[in-house]
């Protein structure tokens, strides 16, 4: 009785972060004017402006993670909202992550995610995810259901590895808590 009580618990927490996550929606650039690639894989975006959201929903035994990285006039911040906690917010000392994260959409072509939205509705449980990137004045989006774009994979464990690190400052530093600054990167 009580592992049922447990498992109910721990769902409705859960659902909760879960809920979080589908609420906030990846970057949209709200300079995006028309046009773009004639296939839709991205759009028109604002000059000098570095977007990253990534949301990933696996098994209820990873926790939900919404994380997003946002530099604009020379201003870089992390956001994050992770299973067990609320949408927080760190503003970072410079812009090395930006240039890591820059390295990553270059190593596994994540630009080529743009318009890429597909679902697999054969499969009842599984996972999924969303992403958006704006970068070098064009907006890129991408969303599956069990149902992935190219080196999805490895991409995807990469992004939550050098993204991780910056999650915990969050939940370590009760600075961060609060929105204060606090050092830059994980340590």
């Amino acid at each position: 009785m009580l592992r049922i009580i447990l498992t109910g618990v721990a769902l409705v927490v859960i659902f909760i972060a879960a809920s979080a996550c589908v609420q906030k929606e990846p970057p949209e650039d709200p300079a995006a004017a028309e046009g773009g690639d004639a296939d839709g894989s991205y759009t028109e975006a604002e000059e000098g402006r570095f977007s990253f959201f990534f949301d990933r929903q696996r098994s209820m035994a990873e926790p939900v993670s919404c994380l997003e990285v946002e530099s604009r006039d020379g201003v870089t911040s992390f956001g994050a909202v992770l299973a067990y906690t609320e949408e927080a917010q760190v503003a970072l000392e410079d812009d090395s992550l930006v240039r890591q994260l820059r390295e990553l959409v270059d190593r596994y072509d994540l630009t080529s995610w743009g318009g890429f939205h597909k679902s697999n509705s054969n499969v009842l449980d599984g996972e999924s995810f969303r992403f958006g990137l704006v970068m070098d004045g064009r907006a890129y989006s991408a969303s599956g259901s069990n149902a992935f774009p190219e080196h999805y994979r490895e991409a995807s464990e990469a992004i939550l590895e050098l993204l991780m690190p910056y999650a915990a400052l969050l939940d370590d530093e009760g600075d961060a808590e609060d929105g204060e600054d606090t050092e830059d990167g994980p340590q």
